[in-house]
């Protein structure tokens, strides 16, 4: 963690795996994940400002009880960012996508909904 802090940028990866198809963290995931990073990040000496997202372009919803606006995969990972203050804080430092795919156009739509 002490390395991350010197770092220039962390970028979060909230999904798992690195293969064609990663999924997203799931709903109990996205709870606590967000605050206990900031948190160990902010105790190793590092700017939470430099925190960001990376959200997957997966087309598979989050496991758990999704929140209402979890309409399509991608909404569903948005609406799990915003859904705890740490969440908000970072998804506000700016957010990125891996592998988007067929996904690019939907991560792009909710990108210009919630980023001003």
């Amino acid at each position: 963690m002490t390395g991350l802090a010197r770092a220039g940028a962390v970028w979060i990866e909230m999904y798992h795996g690195i293969t064609a198809r990663p999924s997203p963290f799931t709903v109990t995931e996205w709870r606590p994940a967000p605050a206990a990073f900031r948190a160990e990040y902010r105790r190793a000496g590092g700017d939470p400002s430099r925190l960001h997202f990376l959200l997957t372009g997966t087309d598979r919803y989050p496991r758990g009880r999704l929140p209402a606006g979890c309409v399509t995969p991608q909404a569903c990972q948005w609406e799990l960012a915003e859904s705890t203050s740490a969440g908000r804080a970072i998804l506000k430092n700016g957010v990125g996508g891996y592998r988007l795919g067929a996904q690019a156009r939907p991560f792009l739509a909710e990108w210009q909904a919630r980023v001003p």
